[in-house]
This record gives structure tokens, sequence and C-alpha cells, in this order.
């Protein structure tokens, strides 16, 4: 069958892969979408960093073991409809859309299904799967859809454990080594307000930072307001959802400018670098405004 592999820091396209066999309790499924997992781009790039750091947080227990120097199977971010059970297995009939943790069993082995030299992943034409943790795809629902299921329990999951009320946005960062009440690497609006800063310019240049989703919404985002409080002079926010490439080349053109001419000011700096993403003419898309122009500047703009 075919799949992509992970070969030498590159994704390898291979029709010669075999086909998976389910033993007990385990199902035969199609593929029918998977995502493209951050992590998987980062092992790609990364990969003996992401093992040597997986063996170091197991303490030789549970790390992953994977030959680099051999094809990679990976996709976790999957659906799949299932071809056959393996023997003795209770499961969803043939032709039911599912979706799984991304964990294989096989009798009292248990295996990540993520990074792999022989368990095939999502980036196959079929794999295996546990029955025991499959989840049917609700009628109707479209299979790259499904597909993030897993993400977004990923997601659910750290919203969850937060106890972050309804409403009060925040940001998400890194866990500390040490995490503490105070600090737990999930900053809200109301922890952002008590900070103390001494800070010309934050900068929030994810997805729709600066006003409320609702009619009748404040002009500025609860968590926008929370940095004036704290004593932020000026906030770099977006009104929509941003391109990323466009976020970082303007954020970072912005305060190169900024830095080799500190007398223009942070508004003439946005403005210039705005001009240059538009001038640029390597891509048709830089001109346009849904693209360079959800980046606003509140608060001191001119040179202090």
């Amino acid at each position: 069958m075919r799949a992509s592999v992970l070969r030498d820091g590159r994704m390898v396209y291979r029709d010669d892969v075999p086909d998976p066999v389910p033993g007990p309790g385990q199902v035969l499924v199609a593929v029918r979408s998977c995502g493209i997992c951050g992590s998987d781009l980062h092992f790609a790039a990364h990969g003996a960093e992401v093992l040597e750091l997986s063996n170091e947080m197991s303490s030789g227990a549970g790390g992953m073991t994977v030959d680099l120097h051999d094809d990679v199977f990976m996709g976790h971010e999957f659906s799949a409809e299932i071809l056959e059970a393996g023997p003795g297995t209770d499961t969803h009939p043939a032709g039911t859309l599912v979706t799984s943790i991304p964990v294989l069993l096989s009798g009292t082995d248990v295996e990540a299904i993520v990074y792999s030299n022989t368990t095939v992943g999502g980036y196959a034409e079929r794999m295996l799967l546990s029955a025991p943790l499959l989840l049917r795809v609700p009628n109707g629902l479209d299979p790259q859809h499904a597909s993030l299921a897993e993400p977004m329990a990923v997601g659910l999951h750290a919203v969850n454990k937060s106890g972050i009320t309804p409403g009060e946005p925040a940001l998400v960062l890194s866990i500390p080594l040490n995490p503490t009440d105070t600090d737990d690497g999930l900053l809200t609006s109301s922890e952002v307000a008590q900070l103390k800063l001494n800070a010309d310019w934050v900068v929030l240049s994810a997805c729709n930072t600066m006003a409320g989703d609702k009619p009748g919404a404040e002009a500025l985002s609860g968590l926008a307001r929370s940095f004036f409080y704290a004593g932020a002079r000026s906030l770099l926010v977006t009104h929509w959802a941003v391109d990323s490439a466009a976020a970082t080349r303007l954020t970072t053109s912005t305060f190169d400018l900024l830095k080799s001419e500190p007398g223009i000011g942070r508004a003439e700096a946005l403005r210039r670098a705005m001009l240059a993403y538009l001038g640029d003419t390597s891509s048709p898309r830089n001109a346009y405004p849904a693209v360079w122009g959800p980046f606003a500047l509140i608060g001191e703009g001119a040179s202090r």
C-alpha cells in the first residue's frame, strides 16, 4: 500500500508498505483524512533532539525508540473508515467512520501512534487502531473536520484543567519547570491587570486581539485593556484573523525599522512595514488588505 514516510528529514512517498493485519482487539481502517501536526514538523526538523528529550523526561521508562536512519511512520490526527476487525473483536460494523486516541494496543504492549519505524500512522492508506479506543464520528460530519478531534481534545483538556471562567480571555504560555498557582502557564486578563509593567509596547499579534467578538462589545478586548491597566503605553493588536507569515514579517519589520530609526515612532514604523509588505510584488496576495491590514497601534504611537 501507499504511505508517506519521514526519511532523512523529509517526507518520501512509498508504494511498497505491507498491508497491516489486525490482531485481537484491533481493527483495520482506511484513512479518510489526516492532519499535519506542528509536532510532526518539529520532529522532521529536530528528531534527534525530540527523542533525547523524550528519553530524558521518561527517565528510561517509556521513552520513544525510533531509528532516524530508517523510515519513520507518522500521522496521529486522523479519521478513518473501518474495513475489518481482528479475530474475536467486537466493534463497529465495516464502513463506520471513526477516530481514535492515537494509541495501538497489542496484547500487553502499548504503542503511541506518533513516530514509529513499525507502526503505521495516518500518513498511509490503511492503518491499525484499537477497538476499545474508537470513537464513532457522528453521521454527516466531514472526515476532514473529524480528524481535528485529537488536537481539539488536547485543547479542551487544557482548558478544563486551567479553571478559566467563560468570558475571560487569556494567554497560553509554556508551563514553567516548577509551576505554581500563580505561575502555571496560563495568564488570564485578570492576572494581567494586576501586573506592574513599565512597557513601551505590548504586541498581541494573534487573531482578533483588539475587540470582543460580539455585537456591542467594547472597543478593546478585555485582554488588551488589561495590559493598559498594567502599565503598557501602547499595544499592537489585530482586528481579525491574521496570516501567520504576515504577522511574523510585519512585527519583525516594524521593530527592525524602529531599531534603525528610533526617532520615527512606533506608528510610523508600523506604517512603513505595511507599505513595504504591500509593495512586495513577489506574491499577488501581498497586496490584499486582508493580509496586511488587521494590525493596529493603540496608545502612544509617536517617538518619546
